[in-house]
């Protein structure tokens, strides 16, 4: 295991959507791709494969890596590579980011990865983004995340 797949799998214990609560993770680094950097933070889409459970699965984690420690600290995953990472989809830079892959014919390369969107229209700008938090009847396979956006 390497730093970052042994934090990423502590951290995502926690997580309400990680599936084998009762099982430490066994995380394997498949692919990642980055986006377009958001001035001093790394926007960086990881698959993991957790080895753990008998049927394995496959984890999308995405990060924001940032040089300071100055994200939502309840979105902290932990340090690595001298880094501050923040679980993505709570920092505004990458749902940005991920509106502008998705939308804008934009394409992201990676470790044995890569992500191409499609112009569908007007580019959206991200006004604001916040995280979902406590129990509701979305499944948990539905965004946890809420983008305000303004074409």
């Amino acid at each position: 295991m390497t730093e970052l797949t042994e934090l990423v799998g502590t951290w995502m214990q926690r997580q309400r959507w990680y599936s084998t609560k009762n099982v430490q993770p066994r995380l394997r680094l498949l692919a990642s791709f980055d986006a377009e950097p958001a001035g001093d933070a790394r926007i960086v889409t990881h698959f993991f494969a957790d080895d753990a459970p008998r049927t394995p699965r496959v984890y999308q984690v995405p990060v924001v890596a940032r040089v300071s420690r100055d994200g939502d600290e309840t979105a902290f995953i932990g340090e690595a590579g001298g880094r501050y990472l923040y679980d993505g989809p709570t920092e505004e830079v990458y749902v940005a980011a991920l509106v502008d892959l998705m939308t804008g014919a934009e394409r992201s390369e990676g470790r044995d990865a890569h992500a191409h969107g499609h112009t569908l229209g007007e580019r959206l700008a991200v006004r604001s983004s916040r995280r979902l938090t406590g129990s509701s009847p979305t499944p948990p396979s539905s965004a946890n995340w809420t983008t305000a956006a303004r074409r």
